[in-house]
């Protein structure tokens, strides 16, 4: 190649026009496999309701506890203005809701109803009737239990899940009796 001959960009070549979209043949296209579709959705419908029939229904009930801490009183009227209620309430409550959650706790509310001798209690938590103990039984209470603090309040809320809703509101109202006691 000679310096003579510059090398010339080529024109660039014609692009084709655009074209717009038939949306006919997708259309078509949708209608001529219809049947996959409808059998996706007949399969997809099948695995729903039998995934659904697996689940077990579970109940929940509630009691809340209201924590009241009586005041300190100070004789010394120069510490009058120590809140005695103020540094301990976040450790009483702390330590209300452990004392709840424990499995002592668990045992004399489970001794109270006696539940190792209570055929619903132990069928739904699959306990052998013959297996009943104390023990047993307030192991698997204790399982039921979920106790939560509500923050910047005095309120705790214990929760009871079960299988059977009636027995779920017995035990949350016997956890709440037990405390009071």
């Amino acid at each position: 190649m000679s310096t003579d001959q510059a090398i010339q960009p080529r024109p660039p070549e014609a692009t084709p026009p655009l074209e717009s979209i038939d949306w006919r043949e997708y259309f078509h296209a949708v209608i001529d496999r219809l049947w996959v579709v409808i059998l996706c959705v007949i399969l997809g419908a099948i695995y729903a309701g039998f995934t659904l029939s697996k689940i077990e229904t579970t109940y929940r009930a509630r009691a809340v506890l209201f924590i009241e801490q009586d005041q300190s009183r100070i004789l010394d009227p120069r510490f009058s203005q120590v809140r005695d209620e103020q540094i301990r309430s976040i450790d009483m409550i702390n330590t209300v809701v452990d004392l709840i959650r424990s499995y002592p706790f668990a045992q004399r509310v489970s001794a109270r109803l006696k539940l190792d001798q209570d055929p619903r209690f132990l069928s739904s938590v699959g306990i052998p009737a013959k297996d009943g103990t104390n023990d047993r039984a307030a192991g698997a209470l204790s399982g039921m239990v979920g106790v939560v603090y509500r923050p910047q309040t005095r309120l705790i809320d214990v929760s009871i899940t079960s299988r059977d809703p009636n027995l779920s509101v017995k035990l949350a109202n016997a956890y709440a009796d037990e405390y009071i006691r």
